[in-house]
Parts: structure tokens; C-alpha cells; sequence
């Protein structure tokens, strides 16, 4: 089966596929047939995979790009907000700056 990537974080190491079947899967880097492809990983990347259904709902096995020299895109934020208090009520700090 084929999909494509919608959401990886890598350093938490794992993230959600939208299969063409239009069901999401969740993988894991160690799902990868190539740890090396996860460094070309983005969002909108092509996989190959194979379906598993588990307790917790579907998981990828076996995952590859389909085409590992595509370009890598990431998503800009059209909006950033900026705080001088460490902690916002209900939102969490995604990047500190100085």
C-alpha cells in the first residue's frame, strides 16, 4: 500500500500516515526498511508500506519512500505568537528563543 506522510515528529521519533486507503497509520522510525530514509523525511512524502491492525488501530511495517530524491517541504506558520511569560495557559511551547 502507498501513502502519504501528514505529521512526522522526529524527536519524539514517530508519526502518522494517510494511507490511500484514507485510513491514518502510525509509525515508528525502527518501521523503516532504510533508517537512513528517515533523514529524508517531510511532510507529503511518499511512503510504501505494509498495513497492520493492532489494539490501538492501524500501524505501518516495512515502510520505504517511494521516491527517497523528492525534495523535503515543511509548512511555515502564518502566524507566530510571541510571550514574555515561560507558560501560557493551555498552549504548549513549541520553540524558546531569545
Amino acid at each position: 500500500m502507498q501513502g502519504e506522510v501528514v505529521s512526522y515528529l522526529p524527536e519524539k521519533q514517530y508519526g502518522f500516515i494517510k494511507g490511500d486507503d484514507g485510513k491514518d497509520y502510525f509509525f515508528h522510525c525502527k518501521n523503516f526498511k532504510d533508517i537512513q530514509e528517515i533523514l529524508k523525511l517531510g511532510e507529503g512524502s511518499r511512503v510504501e508500506f505494509e498495513q497492520k491492525a493492532t489494539p490501538k488501530g492501524y500501524s505501518a511495517a516495512q515502510v520505504h519512500l517511494v521516491d527517497a530524491n523528492a525534495p523535503v517541504y515543511y509548512q511555515v506558520p502564518d502566524t507566530v505568537y510571541v510571550s514574555k511569560d515561560e507558560k501560557i495557559k493551555g498552549w504548549e511551547v513549541v520553540d524558546l528563543s531569545c
